[in-house]
């Protein structure tokens, strides 16, 4: 900051207005001199206000109403207007701040005194005024000279006794201001900078380290390694440094790389040798197997002599009871013999008696199969007769469709009678047949009864008849089963006539309803296209006619019936 040009007025010991003008020397060092109380330092405290509002020493602080001057009267405002020019990038730019203090002044009317406030401007190089509070623009006087207070007071003007301040000042402060007053920040930033960095690459350097050491401790020296003591110290020493020598960790490493290889090849060595043994070890375990295999066979030998001895001994008491229990089982299969043909006995009675009483059914069995031949024949009869009725009268009775699909049902039932009855047709000659079969085995059981003599023989004769026996009871339980199912079917037959009856029934009663409907509803169709056709305003379906006076009404009792 260069100053060229100074007004004060009403400030301090200076009342009237003075201008002072740096400019007028052609030298770059001048002097300002005078006696004691003559306004020297009222010079440096009007430039030091207009720049930060302030005007004192360190010593000797003032500002407000004590600047204002008392050599004039109070009516005359006190103000300090600088011009300065600062130096920036090759260009000289101007600046002019003009700043009023805090004073006081007499009223306009009346007697009694006011007080002002502190007031600060400042024109920009471009002659513009920069239009912001007091506060700001303090601030952008400060950057522009680019010291504060305080340093511009230790560097730019130093008081009268203050230059002992500046040298007794700490060197960082020495350093604030010097930086500031030859613009060497840049310098500091990138020292800055570089230390950063350098803490960055020391902490990489550090992780590294750590991670080395780290990896260094887990390595294990064989003590039968030759070269163990040296290589144990210096895995000490690589431990044990802040620092790592990078030529102290590369013969480390080489030393560990050689111990690998070592242990790779002794590795191998006790890989064959492993092999080796395993080896014997199958052979051995083999022959043990043996061994002991032949061992458990011995054992075996001798508890089989002295079994065999002890058989030997009770021999004869063998010889007696194998005797004894061929008896038994002989007298316990003539037994058994003698039971089967009892059972066999009672078998071919109980056969006799079901036979007799399937004879006695079968007459009346026949006559059931002939009443439902003719039950079939009428209904088929009838069935083809309402189906013909209902194929004329199909297009008038679409809404008695489920009564028909009821005659269908009726119609398949029938069917399932007429193959029902086929099966019990069947069923019953089966019956004769077998009825034939078993007689003549019934004769032929009779001759081979009286021809039975030897007990042995008749055990097998037996056997085969028994088969035949139980051959036969399995033809009788399916005849029995053959005449439930007839049974069944008689039932369903008779069912399916009262269905088809009652159906018949539901179908007169329904068509003679719908007969009746039909006849109401096209006796009442003027009443209906009246209610339904005819609307103001529009013409009538039959005539034409766009009024009408006297519709036809449907009577009390057809007003519910509808078309459907």
């Amino acid at each position: 900051m260069r100053p060229l040009q100074l007004t004060i007025q009403a400030f301090g010991s200076y009342g009237k207005r003075t201008v002072i003008d740096f400019t007028g020397t052609s030298q770059n060092l001048f002097l300002i001199t005078g006696d004691t109380g003559a306004g020297k330092t009222t010079i440096f405290d009007a430039i030091v206000f207009a720049l930060y509002g302030e005007a004192s020493s360190g010593n000797n602080r003032k500002d407000g109403i004590e600047l204002q001057s008392q050599f004039t009267g109070m009516a005359v405002e006190p103000y300090v207007e600088l011009r300065f020019s600062e130096q920036r990038g090759g260009e000289t730019d101007i600046y002019t701040v003009r700043r009023v203090p805090r004073h006081i002044r007499p009223l306009r009317r009346g007697r009694g005194q006011r007080e002002e406030k502190e007031k600060v401007s400042l024109i920009l190089p471009d002659g513009t005024e920069y239009a912001q509070n007091q506060k700001q623009t303090d601030a952008k006087l400060a950057e522009i000279v680019g010291l504060t207070k305080g340093q511009f007071m230790q560097v730019a003007m130093i008081a009268q006794g203050e230059f002992m301040e500046l040298l007794r000042a700490k060197s960082d402060e020495k350093k604030l201001i010097f930086r500031k007053l030859f613009d060497t920040g840049l310098y500091q930033d990138i020292v800055d900078e570089l230390g950063r960095r350098r803490l960055e690459r020391k902490a990489g350097i550090d992780q590294l380290r750590a991670a080395m050491q780290n990896e260094i401790s887990h390595a294990v020296i064989p003590d039968k390694y030759a070269g163990a003591g040296e290589t144990a110290r210096r895995k000490k020493n690589l431990l044990s440094y802040d620092r790592i020598e990078v030529a102290e960790a590369e013969v480390f490493l080489e030393e560990m790389r050689e111990l690998c290889r070592e242990l790779e090849e002794e590795e191998n060595g006790a890989k064959a040798a492993r092999a080796e043994a395993e080896e014997r070890r199958g052979v051995c375990r083999d022959a043990l197997t043996q061994g002991q295999e032949l061992l458990q066979s011995f054992t075996q030998r001798e508890a089989a002599e002295r079994e065999l001895a002890a058989c030997a001994a009770a021999a004869e008491q063998v010889r007696e009871k194998r005797r004894l229990a061929a008896e038994i089982e002989a007298a316990y299969e003539v037994q058994n013999v003698a039971q089967r043909y009892e059972d066999a006995a009672k078998t071919v009675k109980d056969t006799e008696q079901k036979l007799q009483e399937t004879e006695q059914a079968l007459p009346e069995r026949r006559a059931a199969c002939e009443r439902a031949e003719g039950q079939e024949a009428a209904a088929r009869k009838l069935f083809d007769t309402e189906a013909a009725r209902c194929a004329q009268t199909e297009t008038r009775v679409r809404q008695a469709l489920d009564i028909f699909g009821q005659l269908r049902s009726a119609g398949k039932q029938v069917q399932g009678a007429e193959k029902a009855l086929t099966r019990a047709r069947e069923a019953a000659e089966n019956a004769e047949t077998a009825q034939t079969r078993f007689e003549e085995q019934e004769q032929n059981w009779r001759r081979q009864a009286e021809e039975l003599g030897d007990v042995e023989a008749r055990r097998e004769r037996w056997k085969s008849r028994q088969r035949e026996t139980e051959e036969l009871a399995d033809q009788a339980d399916a005849v029995q089963k053959a005449e439930q199912r007839v049974k069944v079917q008689e039932r369903t037959a008779r069912k399916a006539a009262l269905t088809y009856e009652e159906t018949r029934q539901k179908y007169q009663v329904t068509s003679g309803d719908y007969e009746r409907k039909q006849r109401l509803f096209l006796d009442a169709q003027a009443g209906f296209l009246a209610r339904e056709r005819l609307r103001p305003g529009e013409p009538c379906p039959v005539c034409g006619a766009i009024e009408h006076p006297h519709p036809c009404e449907l009577a009390e009792e057809h007003r519910e019936l509808t078309r459907e």
